[in-house]
């Protein structure tokens, strides 16, 4: 959303600028009110915000505002913060195509920040995003994962050890991957985590899947009083179509004993099957 104005309340009311705003005959437009607490906001405090009636909003004659009354917005209260997670992303390249029995395959990652405090996180759930739902039996059981980044800002195949694993999770629209250990992002030490499935074998070929952090309610947080910041969200990561993969299978065919001289001795046979547009 683009700020149209900003402005401070002085004795309960503001007056807001919008700078010639334009609304046409043949279009609706909505004007969203937002408020940024103070961190020294009054605690239990009840805070809404409303016109109060025509005269509360100003356009230039000849145009006139319809009288309205009663405009209030529900009241919101004022609760200590303990803390604020951020999630923002991190740039992870999602193979194409992924295949069938296919495991870790990178489909997400996001930094996680907090500020004002230390703000642990219990849960996260991933989603499915538009697009792609109904998919949910193309991952394996348990196949949603959450790795920690080692160190370096990059995925490898270093922060897919089994220690770096903060939990697992199964489809069931969404899914909801509960840590092992609770993790706790502290204030000056980002933590990146990355989002990877592990494709179950009989997956749809043809179909495509993604990973999604849908919004804010998407992490379960052990923190009483901390919040998670709606900048960034969604966060989606990179589609990529399912395929099957090329199989090889040997048939042991070598004699038991061979004889100096003898030519063309068959020893084996391979086997080669390919499904999709795997070769």
């Amino acid at each position: 959303s683009t700020p149209l104005a900003t402005g401070r309340f002085t004795s309960g009311a503001v007056t807001l600028t919008l700078g010639g705003y334009a609304v046409s005959g043949a279009r609706t437009r909505d004007v969203l009110v937002a408020v940024d607490l103070s961190g020294s906001a009054t605690l239990n405090a009840k805070i809404g915000v409303r016109p109060v009636d025509e005269t509360s909003v100003s356009v230039p004659s000849p145009d006139v505002v319809q009288a309205f009354t009663g405009l209030t917005s529900d009241d919101m209260t004022v609760k200590a913060s303990t803390g604020a997670l951020t999630a923002e992303p991190v740039a992870v390249t999602t193979p194409d195509p992924v295949y069938q029995s296919q495991t870790q395959a990178p489909m997400l990652g996001m930094k996680l920040t907090a500020t004002g405090g230390d703000v642990t996180v219990n849960k996260v759930t991933v989603s499915l995003p538009a697009g792609v739902t109904g998919r949910e039996t193309d991952i394996a059981a348990a196949g949603v994962k959450l790795y920690q980044d080692d160190g370096d800002g990059t995925f490898d195949s270093g922060d897919l050890d089994a220690a770096d694993l903060l939990g697992q999770g199964s489809f069931s629209s969404p899914a909801t991957v509960t840590l092992a250990t609770a993790k706790t992002v502290a204030v000056g030490a980002p933590v990146t985590v990355w989002v990877t499935y592990d494709l179950a074998a009989t997956s749809t070929i043809g179909v495509t899947v993604a990973a999604e952090i849908a919004s804010t309610t998407s992490f379960d947080l052990g923190t009483v009083g901390a919040v998670v910041a709606n900048q960034n969200l969604p966060l989606t990561g990179t589609s990529t179509t399912i395929d099957a993969q090329a199989t090889i299978a040997l048939t042991n065919m070598a004699p038991a004993t061979a004889f100096q001289g003898t030519s063309r001795l068959l020893l084996g046979k391979l086997t080669l099957t390919a499904a999709g547009s795997a070769a």
